[in-house]
């Protein structure tokens, strides 16, 4: 299962860990021995916001990339453990979460939780949104702030880095520097100094 950063909660635990599982059978076409189809991954390097398929997309990337994959899902599919994605793991699950809204509405996103699940997880929104009110902003809305929150957990690609809930996800914004990632060279782009990285050496 996945571990998460800022809840402590099995409900939200178990929501969030069965929606991933879900977009990445539904994204990748997961088969019965947890391998992504090949074009499939192919897809989500060319849909993906922040990877560089420019020059194309190289073997040794495309391998990389859907063992990857292959990884993250076993590791949500394991019920016995928690796991924390590695910074290019993090990078790779908020590309997934940015391409999942791409291409499932939130009409057609998958349903879980009981009713008593979802009820706690709103009063644990809210319990949040309270926690978090700031005393400079007079019009801080709590309710707004739980309804918000609560619709981020039962949609995920709402809790893609950026949204305002990616502590929920994310302990950092480290993985940001992989943003720009070439899927021909695996090189990052230069972010004001220099920093290299290949996609084998973060596997």
């Amino acid at each position: 299962m996945l571990r998460l950063a800022g809840f402590k909660s099995d409900a939200v635990q178990e929501v969030i860990t069965e929606q991933m599982i879900w977009g990445f059978r539904e994204m990748f076409g997961i088969n019965s021995g947890g391998k992504p189809e090949e074009e499939k991954v192919k897809d989500f390097l060319r849909g993906a916001l922040h990877i560089n398929t420019d020059d194309g997309i190289s073997e040794l990337s495309l391998q990389g990339i859907t063992g990857r994959l292959e990884n993250m899902y076993k590791n949500l599919t394991d019920r016995e453990q928690e796991y924390t994605f590695d910074e290019f793991g993090e990078f790779l699950m908020d590309e997934c979460l940015l391409y999942f809204g791409e291409r499932i509405n939130e009409s057609d996103w998958k349903e879980c939780g009981t009713p008593e699940q979802r009820q706690d997880i709103y009063e644990m929104c809210l319990a949040y949104a309270d926690d978090a009110d700031p005393e400079e902003d007079d019009g801080y809305d709590a309710a707004k702030e739980a309804e918000d929150l609560c619709r981020a957990i039962f949609y995920l690609p709402e809790l893609a880095y950026g949204k305002g809930h990616e502590d929920v996800l994310f302990w950092d914004g480290d993985f940001l520097w992989y943003c720009g990632w070439n899927a021909m060279t695996g090189a990052l782009r230069m972010h004001g100094y220099v920093r290299c990285a290949q996609l084998t050496e973060s596997m």
